[in-house]
């Protein structure tokens, strides 16, 4: 007969349903017969293992046991035993698992199914049911190591984690019994027993040396985990000199690569400067400000024709800023280098002033202010009958004019003994022709004054990039 009192399994919380003692049937009362005849299989098999401890032990320790069931009997009078039931419910997919609960006759009668009574019991009489079992399942539960009540799968599953731990013990309880036969029949004599005794003494010779080398050991370790620290920290002091000496490195490579290209820019700077320092050098500069050159005849500076023909008239005009050019060249000349035109008490002074340019002659006298005259370097007059006098001046302008050009030629001359100026000066002649227009032919004095152009151009010429070829 179902009670309405329900709880679950301690183990897989499943609900549980306790009945009678009364409802068993014969299956489960022959279950329960066999299983005692089994208990006393067992405990006539530990009563044929011989004794390995004292009978008295045996006998106090059956006293024990039997005292203690006295009192678990007079504790619960009113309990049964326990027994799982497994049941299934058709109209749910999980199942629940019930479990069987015999009470004695002793007490309340418990309701039957068919009776109209058995609804109208009492909540006191269910209370106190509901306490005996709590009561009951707590007794059971302090006297050994699972809590109850559980379901019969629970149940089965812990025999036969029982009865696999049970059969180990017995293999262990075999090995020893085997064991303490084995020991119980040898018997050791004096020599055995002294060879034993010396083992033992060198087995604990042995342990103190192996003791004293641990801690020897021991000692080796502490110094080696303290020279293990202070070489970490010697190798994080050198891991931060090695950062330090990346970033200097690194700034440093950093500042070389700058400095490479500055250098690298500034030597492509001095390259290109000294190669327009060289072509400024091969340039002549006074070839470009006195061009030099000739026109049939007539010798030229930049473009200007220097000389009369009597087939060709040339304008005075350009006659006189022809000898304003040379004169202008002749004095740059002179201070390129450094060189003053003297000679015996006399100095010339040099006035380039174009169309109008002029010669001073500086003649020092004993004790007294030197001496200065002015010559004229172009001319205006065309006249034969004034020519003579008018051309005085010009010409003795033009013979100073040819002295400074000799003087220069001669110290360059000294400097370099193969230095020749190409045409020779020798008072108003150069070459084989007079410089002055007076009482000369105008073929004469032109090409007089073509020899002065080449003179001058040669003299140029050296003075800027080297002795030239001449050129007739």
């Amino acid at each position: 007969m179902t009670c309405s009192m329900v709880s679950v399994c301690q183990q897989c919380r499943s609900p549980l349903h306790f009945h009678h003692l009364k409802d068993i049937n014969t299956a489960t009362y022959n279950l329960l017969l066999t299983s005692l005849e089994g208990s006393r299989d067992d405990s006539e098999e530990l009563e044929s293992i011989p004794l390995l401890f004292p009978k008295s032990r045996k006998i106090y320790y059956q006293a024990v046991i039997q005292s203690m069931e006295t009192l678990t009997k007079n504790t619960e009078k009113n309990c049964s035993f326990l027994h799982s039931l497994s049941h299934k419910k058709s109209n749910s997919n999980t199942s629940k698992v019930e479990s069987e609960i015999f009470f004695d006759t002793v007490g309340s009668h418990s309701p039957t199914i068919t009776s109209s009574n058995d609804q109208s019991e009492s909540q006191e009489t269910l209370s106190d049911k509901q306490q005996m079992l709590e009561h009951l399942f707590n007794t059971i539960s302090s006297i050994s190591d699972v809590n109850h009540p559980m379901c019969i799968e629970c149940a089965e599953t812990l025999i036969d984690t029982m009865s696999r731990h049970l059969h180990y013990s017995k293999k262990e309880r075999d090995a020893y019994i085997e064991l303490l036969k084995h020991i119980d029949d040898e018997i050791l004599d004096d020599s055995e027993i002294e060879k034993i005794e010396l083992e033992i003494q060198n087995n604990l010779k042995k342990e103190a040396t192996a003791v004293k080398t641990i801690d020897q050991l021991k000692k080796e370790r502490k110094n080696i985990e303290e020279e293990i620290k202070r070489l970490e920290k010697e190798s994080l002091a050198l891991n931060n000199e090695e950062e330090m000496f990346w970033k200097e490195r690194n700034k440093f490579l950093r500042k070389l690569e700058e400095f490479q290209n500055e250098r690298d820019a500034i030597n492509l700077q001095y390259d290109y400067n000294v190669k327009l320092f060289e072509e400024l050098r091969k340039t002549n500069v006074y070839n470009d400000v006195f061009c030099i050159s000739h026109n049939g005849q007539f010798g030229t500076i930049n473009d200007l024709r220097f000389g009369r023909l009597p087939s060709y008239t040339v304008e005075w005009d350009e006659i006189n800023a022809a000898w304003g050019l040379v004169l202008q060249l002749l004095h740059s000349i002179a201070i390129k280098l450094n060189f003053e035109f003297t000679g015996f008490l006399i100095r010339y002074k040099l006035h380039p002033l174009g169309s109008t340019s002029k010669i001073e002659r500086l003649e020092f006298q004993a004790n007294s202010l030197p001496k200065i005259t002015e010559f004229e370097l172009h001319s205006s007059d065309d006249l034969p009958i004034t020519k003579f006098f008018t051309h005085r001046k010009f010409d003795t302008a033009m013979i100073c004019f040819l002295k400074c050009l000799k003087q220069l030629g001669d110290y360059l001359e000294a400097l370099d003994p193969q230095f020749i100026l190409p045409y020779r000066i020798h008072k108003d002649k150069i070459g084989d022709s007079s410089i002055c227009i007076s009482f000369n032919q105008d073929e004469k004095w032109t090409r007089a004054l073509k020899y002065l152009l080449t003179n001058t151009k040669y003299l140029l010429a050296y003075i800027t990039q080297g002795p030239p070829k001449i050129h007739s």
